[in-house]
């Protein structure tokens, strides 16, 4: 064939790439827009692959298997057509690239490439014990922790009252973060930091799907290297587990040295990991899992069963939750009163990004059922309305309410305020009126029996500190937390 300037077909299939890229990037914030955020997680094999060694390997998310399959057999296409993170990054690169040149880069391959390896093996490792925090690094993940925290800050489809909270303030910064960078650094957290990129890379090394250099055709001019988006390729050598298949070096060779094709491959493309040393990826494993072994010890010592920390209704027990958790913010993104939050430390580092019911900001609603339906992992179970009524036989229960009576305003200051009372939405209703000793008052009291943790009457009270509060005791998860319903059989989630 005669060999020319210009990428011959290429051209043409990477206009193609672009205008999928655009495509799933509209089709991820949709799917975040319309209550499905957890068809966006399952597409990560990462969190498939974590959910699947949480739940012995019964709960495989579908989606992510089949990205999982697509790479093995076609290579690392998922990061170049279909991140929506990596479509974000390259936009605010393509950006960044006309606000200001970046010089010539350099004439070799980085060696930082290989960092996210050392990422993915921290992230793994820890599973074994008990800990799953990939999803705090999962491009997915971030992407829909970063969409809900960056929507209650900008008011947009929230309620006027919304509040924000340092995790997910933290959360709207690291997306934004993450982006602005790519204006100067292209694709950073794709070469760099991301696990997903560095499973999917490892995957992709199955793959003979290549990009092939003829070697008589090639002038070394470099062009491959300039227009690189991963930087896996310096002219003479270049690693298949990086390249996303974004086509730029095909179309932009001016003597069509490459091709892309199957088969056997030439000396210049070299089939292993980016990674300096065996022994840094093994210290890196070798690191995550006594990091990930000292978090789960300290959580185990530090937390028992903590008061302040009230998980979602569903929620199966916590040695449970912290191994198949994603920490993606899903449930917290489908939420529609705001009040599951990311937890900081209530429940030990472990639980970190984990979601939790913050009564300051709203109450759960009996009638709501959205966060059983939006875990994409089974940490929050599904449940049926029926269970969150007190009077069924095995009522879905977060957490129980107590009065202090030395701040409760008819109480303590002889002063009547009935707010919980006429707030409570349980029937008959978990917080009574009694009468008040010495006084002609009536006062809350709390029924056990009745009180599901729903949190109404904490989030209502008018006193800066609330005088009636929810705390974790009575949860159907943990029937060993039941302080006032001994004999009770609990909940009807089990691990």
């Amino acid at each position: 064939m005669e060999r020319g300037k210009g990428g011959g077909g290429y051209a043409a299939w990477r206009s193609a790439r672009i205008g999928i890229q655009l495509l799933f990037l509209a089709g991820a914030l949709a799917l975040l827009y319309l209550g499905q955020s957890r068809f966006l997680v399952g597409l990560s094999p990462l969190l498939g692959l974590l959910q699947a060694l949480a739940a012995g390997f019964g709960l495989v998310l579908v989606s992510g298997a089949v990205v999982l399959a697509v790479t093995l057999v076609a290579g690392r296409w998922f990061c170049g057509w279909v991140c929506p993170v990596g479509t974000l990054q390259q936009c605010f690169g393509w950006l960044g690239e006309r606000v200001a040149s970046r010089g010539e880069r350099a004439r070799e391959i980085s060696k930082r490439l290989g960092w996210k390896y050392l990422v993915l093996a921290g992230t793994l490792v820890p599973v074994v014990f008990g800990v799953s925090w990939a999803g705090w690094l999962d491009p997915l993940a971030v992407l829909t922790r970063g969409v809900e925290a960056l929507d209650g800050l900008l008011g947009i489809d929230r309620r006027e009252d919304w509040v924000p909270s340092g995790m997910l303030v933290a959360d709207g910064l690291l997306l934004l973060l993450l982006v602005a960078a790519s204006a100067r650094w292209t694709r950073l957290w794709c070469r760099h930091i991301c696990p997903l990129g560095a499973g999917l890379g490892a995957a992709a090394l199955a793959s003979r799907v290549r990009i092939l250099r003829d070697p008589d055709s090639c002038t070394r001019c470099n062009e491959c290297l300039r227009v690189c988006q991963h930087g896996c390729i310096d002219g003479k050598q270049w690693f298949s587990a990086e390249c996303n298949y974004c086509l730029n070096c095909l179309v932009a060779c001016p003597t069509r040295a490459l091709t892309l094709a199957t088969g056997a491959h030439g000396g210049a493309l070299v089939d292993r990991l980016p990674m300096r040393s065996r022994r840094s990826f093994l210290a890196s494993a070798l690191a995550g899992g006594a990091l990930g072994a000292a978090m789960v010890r300290r959580t185990v010592e530090v937390r028992g069963f903590p008061p302040d920390l009230i998980r979602p209704p569903g929620a199966v027990p916590e040695e449970h939750f912290l191994r198949r958790c994603h920490r993606c913010g899903a449930c917290m993104r489908e939420c529609p009163f705001d009040v599951i939050r990311p937890v900081l430390a209530e429940g030990g580092l472990a639980a970190t990004f984990t979601p939790k019911l913050d009564f300051s900001v709203s109450y759960c609603r009996l009638n709501c059922d959205r966060c059983g339906q939006a875990c994409p992992s089974g940490a929050i179970q599904p449940f049926s309305l029926d269970v969150r009524k007190p009077d069924t036989k095995a009522p879905l229960r977060v957490g129980l309410a107590y009065i202090d009576v030395s701040r409760c305003l008819p109480w303590a200051y002889d002063k009547g305020c009935v707010t919980c009372n006429e707030f409570c939405p349980t029937s008959p209703k978990a917080v009574k009126l009694v009468p008040v000793p010495g006084s002609d008052l009536n006062g809350p009291r709390v029924d056990p029996v009745q009180c599901i943790g729903c949190g109404a009457c904490e989030f209502v009270c008018p006193l800066p500190l609330p005088a009636i509060i929810v705390t974790s005791a009575n949860e159907s998860r943990h029937p060993d937390n039941h302080v006032t319903l001994r004999g009770s059989e609990g909940g009807v989630y089990g691990p």
